[in-house]
Order: structure tokens, then sequence, then C-alpha cells
């Protein structure tokens, strides 16, 4: 089904024919709740927001649910009207402790909700000056965390939790919790994406390195020098003086050199304080232990790459949450009473080849949607119940069979990655044997995908597929006995002792993944769903595919 927008007109193709997609001839404006609306089908609703957003009304709320479109502009609109502010203000008001999930594809708007929202709580606080510390955070996450994608300018590459904690009704504190930083960005990503927005801060010759190079166009929203100068002020503004930030940007750069290995020998050996001999027998060798006795393999230029873009990638993600870990030490109150959160998770993603991060990222969404489908639609039989109405009448389709292929213990997808990736000798191929074995309605893989090392999972929003080359690396997140030796001698300013994390990335974060989902199920929760308009990512365009 395609909409498109012709003459301010949304035209399609469609099998509902009873009722003539511009049945609505009010003034859209005043339909604030799609609820209202006498014929509640798709065209009608899509005709709705398609009049509000020409007169630059972007929110409209469905009943429990605040439906937010991206207008990819500053626009002005009236807070008395939905919008995110009056869930702020519900939350601020009601004594209790309150979650709002936004979600939305990548590049519908999710960041910029979630800051309004975090604005709004903030300055309407007795104490400014902690307000502006909170928000100060905004730009550190996203200057480390966020890249321009082919979907989005400014696409968060990991998911965030920020908990604003109150003790008698003024915020006294505030937490962040990270997940999944897509860290293998920094060492891979498409030929029109770039890496992590930091590195364009310090390396305006960003093509003669080989992480950094890329094609994508010039992007207007991108203005790498201010947000350098912010960043630093941000860093400022939460107690990370001028020494300290000289050092993660020194850090930055020697990430960098690694992709361009040999012509930057020098500056990685005078950062790690050690001769170029050593640092080429760490990089150019392996420690392999036979019996007794440690002998040093010689590397290939492929095994080398390897090692050298694994250990860039540790650094990385040491880095990134060294900084977390500074802001949670200087914003964490643990003396507090309630507490509003807000979840700014990644969006459901499809990309020309998806990998280990698309299928851990849309089951992130998944998860999501079926906490929304439990929550909104037994909220709505309740009050039926409670009205003394026939609640049968209400059903709708969940995706717990979804899920469950996914996340079981036994017999799903996560199962058989995490077993193949245990063996000595696991490689991808052999996850793709067990998949093709699995007996579900969700899941596909089929002959010519077996052959090609592919399947394909029917989410809630689309069928996916994915391509499991490198599933087993990523998954065990392989870094090499001598390097976590060397990182560990040489008492880096943001690394205590590092040490293998035994539990699998994907195990790991489907645990922190239930626990979010136990903890946000405790408190009273609030839904934004964010929309993209267009895949152009332009103002005064509205094509819904």
């Amino acid at each position: 089904m395609y909409w498109k927008l012709n003459n301010n007109t949304l035209s399609l193709t469609d099998e509902i024919t009873d009722y003539p997609i511009n049945n609505y001839s009010g003034n859209a404006n005043e339909v604030n709740d799609l609820i209202t609306l006498i014929h509640l089908h798709q065209p009608a609703i899509l005709n709705v927001l398609l009049k509000r957003y020409n007169n630059n009304t972007i929110y409209t709320n469905i009943n429990h649910i605040l439906l937010a479109v991206n207008p990819f502009k500053k626009i002005s609109y009236n807070i008395n009207q939905p919008c995110p502010e009056k869930i702020a203000e519900t939350c601020l008001k009601i004594k209790r402790n309150h979650t709002v999930l936004i979600n939305g594809e990548s590049g519908a708007g999710k960041t910029e909700t979630s800051k309004i929202l975090l604005n709004y709580i903030t300055q309407n606080n007795k104490d400014n000056e902690l307000g502006e510390k909170i928000i100060a955070t905004n730009i550190i996450l996203e200057s480390f965390g966020n890249s321009k994608t082919i979907r989005n300018h400014n696409s968060s590459r990991f998911g965030k939790f920020i908990q604003i904690f109150y003790n008698n009704g003024k915020i006294n504190g505030s937490k962040i919790k990270t997940y999944l930083l897509e860290t293998i960005r920094i060492t891979h990503h498409s030929e029109f994406e770039r890496n992590f927005h930091i590195f364009y801060y310090l390396f305006e010759n960003y093509n003669d390195f080989n992480y950094l190079k890329h094609n994508a166009k010039k992007d207007n929203y991108l203005n790498d020098k201010k947000n350098f100068e912010e960043l630093k002020d941000a860093f400022l503004n939460i107690n990370i003086d001028s020494n300290l930030s000289t050092k993660i940007f020194d850090t930055i750069k020697i990430i960098n050199y690694f992709g361009n290995y040999n012509e930057y020998k020098n500056e990685i050996s005078t950062y790690f304080n050690i001769s170029i001999q050593q640092l080429d027998q760490l990089f150019m060798k392996q420690k392999i232990k036979i019996g007794n006795e440690i002998i040093l393999k010689e590397l290939n230029d492929s095994e080398s790459k390897i090692k050298i873009d694994s250990f860039s990638r540790n650094l990385y993600k040491k880095l990134f949450d060294f900084i977390v870990s500074k802001i949670n030490q200087y914003l964490t109150n643990d003396t507090y009473d309630k507490n509003i959160n807000i979840l700014d998770i990644f969006g459901f993603e499809v990309f020309e080849i998806n990998s280990l991060e698309q299928l851990c990222i849309n089951y992130t969404n998944e998860t999501l949607q079926n906490l929304f489908n439990d929550y909104i639609f037994n909220k709505e039989q309740q009050l039926y119940q409670d009205e003394g109405l026939d609640c049968q009448q209400i059903s709708f389709t969940n995706n717990d069979k979804i899920l469950s292929i996914i996340h079981n213990p036994k017999e799903s997808l996560f199962y058989y990655i995490n077993e193949v990736s245990s063996f000595i000798k696991g490689n991808d191929k052999q996850i793709v044997d067990k998949i093709f074995k699995l007996d579900s309605k969700n899941i596909n893989c089929s002959n010519l995908q077996k052959a090609k090392n592919k399947f394909s999972v029917k989410h809630y929003a689309g069928e996916v597929e994915y391509s499991v080359n490198d599933f087993i690396s990523k998954n065990k997140n392989i870094i090499s006995d001598d390097l976590i030796d060397f990182i560990n001698e040489r008492n880096l300013f943001f690394i205590n002792n590092f040490q293998k994390n035994k539990k699998k990335i994907v195990q790991n974060f489907q645990n922190e993944l239930l626990k979010l989902r136990k903890f946000i199920e405790t408190t009273d929760l609030h839904f934004i769903r964010c929309i993209k308009p267009n895949d152009e990512n332009i103002p005064n365009a509205f094509n819904i595919n």
C-alpha cells in the first residue's frame, strides 16, 4: 500500500471502498484525538494526519498514545494541544513513578522528542543549575553515540534510559543507562554513512582515514564545529575539566589512527608509551601457548587487521562507558521518592544487509511492541469491564509467537546463536543450519537463503532478511588475551581492570532488556509513537509507504 501527497490529497490503491479517503471535510486541527473520528480506518486517519501536518500541527492523540510526525524543521506549537509537554506535565503532577516510552523507525524523531521531554521536565524545577547539567548530557551522548546513517542525520546507535530523580517534589539527581552501543561502526560503516560524530569534530580531513571516509552527502542538519564547542562546554558543566577532555579527545584520535596503522605507528606508540617494535609484536604477531611454551605466530595482513579492529572497538566501548560513568557519578543521588524515566531506544531497522546489530535492535522493538499491546489493550479491556460492557469484542494480534521464536531458552534464534558461539570451532554456517530446521511461521530459511547464509524473520513491522556472516565474532566480541594484558598494563585513565565478559553479547543484551521491561512495568506508562513522513528527510513532504 502506498500513500503519496499530491495537491494536498492522499492517493492510494486500497481494499477499503466504503469510505472515500477524503470523507473528512471538517477542520483537521480540531481533531486532537483520532478516537473522535466517525470512521476510524487507515485512510481517514492518514488524511487527518496529513492535514494537520500541512498546518504544522505534528502532534495528535490516539486515545492514550501521542503520535508525533517528524517535521524535519523547527516549528512552534501550542502546548495546550497534544504534545510531549502535556505528557511531561502529567508525570510531574501525579506523585508516582512514570516511564515515557518513545518508539518509531530510525529517523522518526525519537531523540528530538526525548530532548523536548527532558527540557520541559528540568525547566519546571526549582534547581535550574541541576536541570542545565542534565540537559548538558544530550550533546555528550549524541557526540559519542550518534552518527549519520542512510535514514537519519543524527541516529542514536545505542539505546538510552534516562532517569530523573525527585525528592519532595524537587529534582535531586539523574542516571543514564545505555544499551548495545554499535561498536562495529568504529571499523565498518556503509559508504554513505558516517562514523560517530565525535570523529568528525576532530578530523576535517576524514577521507584520509580508513575508519572515517565516506561518500555521504553534506548534511545541513550537522554542524560539527558548533557541536564540538557545545560538547566542550557540556563537559565543563558536568565537571569534566579541560585536562580530562583533552585526554578523551587524544584517545579518540588514537583509535582513528589504528585504521591507518602503518602510517601512524609513531603516534600510537607514543600514546601507549612503548616502542614501535613492541607495538608491531603486539599487532603483527599472536601469542600461542603450546604446553608450557609460548610461541609468537606471524599474522598475515587480514589477521592483523582483525586484531587491530577488535582492539579499536573495545577501546572505544570502554571510553564510552567511562564517559557515561562520569556523568552518572556527577548527577546520581540515591535519595529520592519518585522518578520520571524516558526510554529513547533504537528504531526498527531494515537495511540492504542486516546483521546481528539489526536483529538485536528489531528484537528490542518487538519487546516494546509487546509491552505496548499488553498495556494499551488490557487497559482498554479494563475500562470496558469497569463500565459493565462486553469486552469480548476487543481482539488484537499480539507478537508473543515472534518473541518466543527469537528468545526462548530452547529452540530459538538466540539460543542457537549463543550455542554455536560457545563451540570452539563454531561458525556462522552452523547457525543457519540450525535455523533451517526451525518449524515456525515467523522464521523463513529457504534453500536459497541457506546457501547464502541468510534467514528471514516476520516481525510485527514487516519481514526482514538477516545475513549471519560475522554473527559468531560479533557475539563473542573477540579480543585476545595478549591485548587484554596489554590494556591492563598501560594504566589507561578510562580503564581500571579490563576483563573478558564471559557472557555473549546477545545473552547479556537479552538479560538487560528483560530487567528493563520488568522495571518499567512497575511504573505508570506513557507512549509516544514517532512517525517518519518521508524517506528523504525533508520538510513539507508526506509520503508514507
